[in-house]
């Protein structure tokens, strides 16, 4: 693990909403944490819902797993993506804001961290050169002295989420995995995200 690290964050290939690429991510430093979607999908006053501009739209989600680290391209490294995928990891960003917002310095819990980091993006393996410049989601909470929450409703607010947003998927006219190769999903990717 190299000694100096400033940031950490990544992004992950979530699906597609009618063929636009929806991509979730986040970005950790000593001091703050963002996290979020390239899309506007989540409702601006409620958690556990998603934005009623998604009514009708088509959500096509990849069965493999694509993420990569920020400014790298997309690659699949194992893994499985779901609809449910989706559900999880809004319920985590919202997660993230309250947790932010009730930590210190701008900065979320430890257990919030490595939640995200799991779902999104969880190391370099990718890119290192050597295994000296690895470095590993579970490094980051030690790197960036990220505390446990004391918050116990916090965490219990998880499952809830989740399972709200899980049912809020029926706003999507249309949930289907899709059957492309893996070529041309990080084509459709590449050609979009910008």
């Amino acid at each position: 693990m190299p000694k100096n690290i400033n940031t950490f964050g990544g992004y992950r290939l979530v699906g597609f909403i009618d063929r636009k690429p929806l991509i979730a991510k986040f970005k950790i430093t000593p001091d703050s944490f963002d996290a979020g979607f390239n899309q506007n999908i989540l409702h601006p006053e409620y958690c556990g819902k998603f934005h009623k501009l998604l009514l009708g739209k088509k959500f096509e989600y990849p069965k493999h797993r694509y993420s990569a680290a920020i400014g790298k391209s997309l690659q699949s490294n194992g893994g499985r993506t779901t609809e449910s995928t989706l559900a999880w990891i809004a319920a985590l960003i919202n997660i993230a804001e309250i947790d932010r917002a009730s930590g210190k310095n701008n900065q979320i819990s430890r257990e919030t961290f490595i939640e995200i980091a799991q779902s999104i993006y969880a190391s370099n393996a990718f890119y290192a050169k050597d295994k000296k410049d690895l470095v590993v989601y579970r490094d980051i909470p030690e790197l960036f002295n990220l505390q446990q929450t004391d918050n116990k409703y916090l965490l219990s607010l998880l499952s809830e989420f989740f399972t709200q947003y899980r049912s809020n998927l029926s706003v999507f006219s249309e949930r289907v995995e899709l059957k492309n190769s893996v070529s041309d999903i990080e084509f459709i990717a590449k050609s979009k995200a910008a």
